[in-house]
């Protein structure tokens, strides 16, 4: 969400909303109720169809199709108004080439103010331990133009609504002893949202990010472990950290996934970030449940983000539907 957006629409959308930086869908990964669970570090994990909000080179890693399907509230705490969040994407590949499309929708609970970000993307593994992706998408932000406070603000004289189109660019690399390591890079293309075309003192670009993350699979020490069913939620299992920064925040997570079975899992993460003069940090839990399609699988995964700092008692819940096909 762009500062000057943010200042404008301060009457309209709750503070703790607007000055979020994670709350905008153009702002980078805030998405998709696994990865919340992991406090969002998933940089270097990427492995579904919430790969490409993280890292688009985690499309490469794509056999068959991949759909994730997010609905987030946030901010239980401010009750006028909420604001919410509609995620969709699509995953395809096979030897080693995948494609993506989606769309991310952000609206705050009288669609005052709506953002979209509707994306595609292909992903290439190089061997057996590279991956690289890009996505290329196009920002829409919209201000309803039947409310008063819209259309008697001078700054919104130009139109109530602008676009633009940026990139993201990710790699992964893994090593034979279960480590990956992820970068990506967001909103690479200025990406000029500016409502008022005549005002050149400041343009109101998309903010460029970039994460680096690292995870590590424990079924690379399976192996070690004595008792059968502790060697089998090792090898389903997933440990994590990201760090971030861009946009005039930075943040860090930490996040573990433990496969209880091959249906079943528990998630828990923790995060901290500052920017725009605020603080916030978050315990996150999560997890999923899920079912065999035959040859497939879907799950619903769900996610509790409960924050501290400057946001503390608020709650942002995300649930999830998850399809392998």
């Amino acid at each position: 969400m762009l500062e000057r957006v943010r200042g404008v629409c301060a009457a309209m959308i709750a503070t703790a909303a607007v000055t979020m930086p994670a709350a905008a869908a153009s702002d980078g990964p805030t998405n998709g109720a696994r990865p919340m669970g992991m406090g969002g570090a998933f940089t270097a994990i990427a492995d579904d169809a919430n790969a490409p909000l993280y890292n688009p080179a985690g499309l490469a890693a794509v056999d068959g199709a991949r759909v994730a399907l997010t609905r987030a509230a946030y901010f239980s705490g401010v009750t006028d108004p909420l604001v919410s969040q509609d995620v969709a994407h699509i995953m395809v590949g096979s030897g080693g080439n995948g494609f993506a499309a989606g769309i991310t929708s952000l609206a705050d609970a009288d669609a005052i103010y709506r953002e979209t970000v509707a994306s595609v993307g292909y992903g290439r593994a190089f061997g057996s331990s590279v991956r690289v992706g890009a996505m290329v998408k196009r920002i829409g932000i919209g201000l309803d133009d039947a409310n008063p406070d819209v259309t008697d603000n001078p700054y919104f004289a130009d139109g109530t609504s602008v676009s633009a189109i940026t990139t993201d660019l990710g790699v992964l690399v893994t090593s034979a002893t279960g480590l990956t390591v992820g970068v990506a890079a967001q909103n690479l293309v200025p990406a000029d949202l500016t409502f008022r075309q005549d005002d050149a003192t400041e343009s109101d670009d998309a903010p460029a990010a970039v994460r680096v993350g690292a995870a590590y699979r424990l079924a690379s020490v399976a192996g070690s472990a004595e008792q059968q069913a502790l060697a089998d939620v090792l090898r389903r299992s997933i440990v994590a950290a990201d760090f971030s920064t861009g946009g005039g925040t930075t943040g860090v997570a930490f996040g573990a996934e433990l496969g209880l079975s091959d249906t079943l899992a528990a998630r828990v993460g923790y995060r901290m970030a500052s920017g725009y003069g605020e603080s916030v940090t978050a315990l996150t839990i999560g997890g999923s449940v899920g079912v065999a399609t035959g040859g497939g699988a879907i799950h619903i995964d769900f996610a509790a983000d409960i924050a501290g700092g400057d946001l503390r008692d608020n709650l942002t819940q995300r649930v999830s539907l998850r399809g392998a096909f």
